[in-house]
């Protein structure tokens, strides 16, 4: 499937012959990290047909009341952001449901079936279920960098060794040595310390954060008076990070509707819901007002956003190291 876009059409002949419902499903990408949003879009045609229509998507209703703790948590949420019914240029009768879909584990999620509901001059009904789709979810470390391939490695040995006129076969030698070096050292890692290689594998979304702030505070962004770039990047890590530790849709919401719905957890760690509104209340000054806040707020607003993973990050063995962060 296609990295950037996966798109499936599938037309299914209703009978009496002659009437058609053209049904399209399309997924903005079929490969992404987690936490990225991605945009489903159903969409659902009929000639001759009185009424149409798109059931919503499983598990797709919004939420009533407060959220039940107990239950599991999905690994993919999905949100209903639009939908329409009407009579399309053809005059063919036309519905569409829009969905933004944010995965939370790294893997093969698969997009659920809905049903189409197609009713007919004679009044009959034909119900109809759309194509299924899949979306591959990747780690956020893909993003930091992996080792170097082997392949690129023999290629700068073999335009070294032809510069320096020494043997192509001796770098050769050295690469595969090398290479075999590394996998016993990575297997014996794996024997002896499978939580510390899972760790350099993939980061958590504690982990990412925290490097993420570290680099933006080097970024010198602030010295060089870029500051809506400066507090646009801060806010998006902040709610990148509490999207994906209490999964919710974080990038989506504004920063009143994000504090709605993190009241609840936020007041069970000291003060991370006042540093949090500190955080984006800042940020959305500077973006939307135009307010230019003096130097030393940047980097007491990056220690208020630390302070935050380090009371509400879930990565850690016990809560007594939990405390300790």
């Amino acid at each position: 499937m296609n990295a950037v876009a996966a798109l499936l059409i599938a037309l299914l002949p209703l009978a009496p012959a002659g009437d058609t419902v053209a049904v399209e499903v399309q997924l903005s990408s079929a490969r992404v990290s987690v936490g990225d949003p991605v945009e489903l879009t159903i969409t659902a045609r009929a000639l001759g047909a009185n009424t149409i229509s798109i059931e919503p998507l499983p598990g797709s209703e919004e939420p009533v009341g407060e959220e039940d703790a107990s239950k599991p948590q999905p690994n993919l949420l999905l949100r209903q952001s639009g939908a329409l019914e009407g009579i399309d240029l053809l005059g063919a009768r036309m519905a569409r449901r829009t969905y933004r879909a944010v995965p939370f584990t790294v893997g093969e999620h698969a997009i659920p079936n809905t049903s189409i509901k197609v009713v007919m001059p004679d009044g009959s009904e034909r119900v109809l279920r759309t194509p299924a789709l899949s979306l591959e979810v990747v780690s956020v470390s893909a993003e930091e960098g992996g080792p170097t391939e082997v392949a690129g490695l023999k290629g700068l040995l073999r335009r070294e060794a032809e510069a320096a006129g020494t043997p192509t076969w001796v770098y050769l030698l050295l690469a595969l040595v090398l290479f075999v070096l590394g996998t016993g050292a990575v297997l014996a890692l794996n024997k002896r310390r499978p939580r510390r290689l899972r760790r350099l594998v993939e980061l958590s979304p504690a982990e990412r954060a925290l490097r993420q702030l570290d680099n933006l505070m080097a970024s010198g962004l602030l010295p060089e008076g870029k500051v809506k770039e400066f507090y646009s990047e801060l806010s998006e890590i902040a709610r990148r990070y509490l999207g994906l530790r209490f999964r919710v849709l974080a990038l989506e919401m504004t920063s009143n509707e994000l504090d709605d719905a993190l009241a609840g957890q936020l007041d069970a760690f000291g003060g991370s819901r006042d540093r949090l509104a500190a955080v984006l209340g800042t940020a959305d000054l500077v973006k939307f007002a135009r307010f230019i806040p003096n130097v030393e707020m940047g980097p007491d607003l990056i220690d208020a956003a630390r302070q935050i993973v380090a009371a509400t990050r879930d990565d850690l063995a016990a809560p007594g190291r939990r405390e300790a962060a």
